[in-house]
């Protein structure tokens, strides 16, 4: 915490250590170590540097832009942490891995590239970059971490990666300005408060892929239409809790088994749901204040009554209406309602 320490200098006789223009390597000069905390401006890692060490770079908060060469493969973890001013970096493009809370609170970071063959982004790797608009994350990536780009406001794009298989939790937690975001066929798991707290989305298709929806995923999030996967067995709890404007009927999975506490709740403009299979098991207040909803079921399918939780259950038996004029074959025209 020597926020004023501008250079640290090396004897060149050392054993173990040198330093390149008051930053502080290994002898060799494969190791950056660490970067004195008062340094100004941006840095460019010297080309042969091939390891980070953890936090090298935490509470720089006067360095603006630095430049890691493609002999880099690991970022290491919290390396630039808290670097509040630092708007600019230019990531190597033999990375792999960008560790744990790697640019946590880097407030000024406005655009990253993350390169093609990066696998793994650690956890709250980019939370708080509150300046951060958009993330394009490579098809390499096979792992999202946790609260990764978590309070990150002013991000409205995001790219998530075909061959991620489960989504993190909180992945995008709090990031109000969101809007465009696609979520890949291939993904099974949607975790915990991935999209949660408010997320920008209004149009959601979850793909066929998919079978569970984690708790708070996508609660008080601003959606006016939703498409829920075929494939999907359990909604958790408060998942859809206060989509509110949702104002297109929703159809339910055959497969789906359950909906946890609140997990559909609040949702009060849906004027129906329906329902493709049996009566599924819903946790405490699963509908609670849906008062305009009514849900639909099929003939054949099994443990419904008059009602499912909160909303009145009726049986899904449409019938073609003949009454208008327009109906049944006409000259070079077919009509129906």
């Amino acid at each position: 915490n020597c926020s004023s320490l501008t250079g640290i200098t090396v004897d060149s006789l050392n054993p173990v250590y040198s330093s390149v223009n008051g930053v502080l390597f290994n002898k060799i000069q494969t190791t950056l170590l660490q970067c004195p905390q008062g340094i100004v401006g941006a840095f460019t890692i010297p080309s042969g540097t091939t390891v980070i060490s953890d936090q090298a770079f935490q509470y720089c908060s006067n360095l603006t832009g630095v430049i890691i060469p493609d002999s880099v493969t690991n970022t290491g973890n919290a390396t630039f942490q808290f670097c509040n001013n630092l708007t600019s970096v230019a990531l190597g493009s033999n990375i792999v891995n960008i560790g744990t809370s790697d640019f946590l609170s880097c407030s000024s970071l406005v655009n990253i590239t993350i390169p093609f063959g990066v696998t793994s982004l650690g956890d709250s790797a980019f939370e708080y970059c509150g300046s951060l608009t958009n993330c394009l994350m490579p098809n390499t990536v096979t792992n999202t971490g946790n609260s990764t780009f978590a309070y990150c406001t002013n991000l409205v794009a995001a790219t998530i990666s075909t061959n991620v298989t489960t989504i993190g939790d909180d992945l995008f937690l709090w990031d109000s300005n969101l809007r465009q975001v696609t979520i890949p066929d291939g993904v099974i798991t949607i975790g915990t408060g991935s999209f949660g707290n408010g997320v920008g989305i209004t149009s959601l298709i979850i793909p066929d892929s998919v079978t569970s929806i984690g708790a708070y995923a996508f609660n008080a999030c601003p959606l006016t239409s939703l498409s829920i996967g075929n494939s999907v067995t359990n909604i958790g709890q408060r998942a859809f809790l206060g989509c509110s404007g949702l104002t297109r009927s929703v159809i339910m999975p055959k497969g789906l088994l359950y909906i946890g506490d609140y997990g559909f709740a609040v949702c009060f403009r849906v004027p129906a749901i329906f329902f493709q299979g049996d009566a599924p098991t819903l946790g405490a207040d699963a509908l609670y204040d849906d008062f305009s909803a009514t849900a639909y079921y099929l003939p054949g399918t099994k443990n419904w009554t008059n009602t499912l939780g909160a909303i009145p259950a009726v049986l899904w038996n449409p019938q073609p209406q003949t009454s208008d004029g327009s109906f049944g074959v006409q000259n070079n025209r077919f009509g129906f309602n």
